[in-house]
């Protein structure tokens, strides 16, 4: 009996390292499959976020081609004759023949334009007493 004891004994053992075996080569191979899994979700990812810069970068350089071509017609029309004189025009360096060029200056500061100043900027929040003064 002793003998029959024993073989189950070794067949049982033997089941059992089969079955640890077997669940060790699951754990290895499902971990290998979820780590690959990752890295497929994992560059999909980036793919996509890279695709929308893309888009985006794309749309920037059409703005940018936009925004070039209106400066380079902005330049050519500073190239024009009539923009220049336009622009002397205004600045009162030219004119043409039989017109006057007239000048408008500002009004001129006076001395009680001076004193009315001074008293304004004299009357401060916490000097009370320079609230009411006359002027």
């Amino acid at each position: 009996m002793v003998a029959k004891i024993s073989r189950f004994d070794k067949q049982k053992r033997q089941v059992l390292e089969g079955m640890v075996a077997a669940a060790a080569f699951v754990i290895v191979l499902a971990s290998i499959m979820g780590f690959f899994v990752y890295q497929n979700v994992s560059t999909y990812q980036k793919r996509a976020g890279l695709e929308n810069r893309l888009q985006e970068l794309q749309a920037q350089a059409i703005d940018l081609a936009l925004q070039k071509e209106m400066l380079e017609a902005a330049v050519a029309d500073t190239q024009t004759e009539e923009y220049q004189e336009r622009m002397l025009r205004e600045q009162g360096l030219y004119k043409k023949e039989g017109e006057q060029v007239v000048t408008v200056l500002p009004p001129e500061i006076t001395s009680e334009t001076i004193s009315q100043e001074e008293n304004i900027k004299e009357r401060v929040w916490w000097k009370p007493w320079t609230w009411f003064e006359r002027e």
